[in-house]
């Protein structure tokens, strides 16, 4: 069956990655890949508890103009060498 959006707002709950790790009791991340049409420094910025353990992160910020640099430019700030490729940013420790 095809859903045909008709411009009717859909509600959906937010949760911040670093509220959902706690409440897991995850305290540690290998990698974190992000990919959310747009949303991706709100992703980065409700992330940056968990930010300080994570390795390696890879985003997908091809969504609006100037996103691959916004979020280049935020993770080396947060202490992360990275590599831009087009659209994506591989980032690590």
């Amino acid at each position: 069956m095809q859903q045909i959006l008709t411009g009717d707002a859909i509600k959906v709950q937010i949760v911040r990655i670093d509220d959902l790790l706690d409440k897991m009791g995850v305290r540690e991340v290998d990698l974190l890949k992000i990919d959310v049409e747009g949303g991706e420094m709100e992703v980065l910025r409700g992330a940056k508890k968990i930010l300080k353990s994570v390795k390696h992160v890879v985003v997908s910020a091809e969504h609006m103009p100037n996103e691959a640099e916004e979020v280049r430019v935020f993770l080396e700030a947060e202490g992360f060498r990275t590599k831009v490729v087009g659209g994506h940013i591989y980032a690590e420790r």
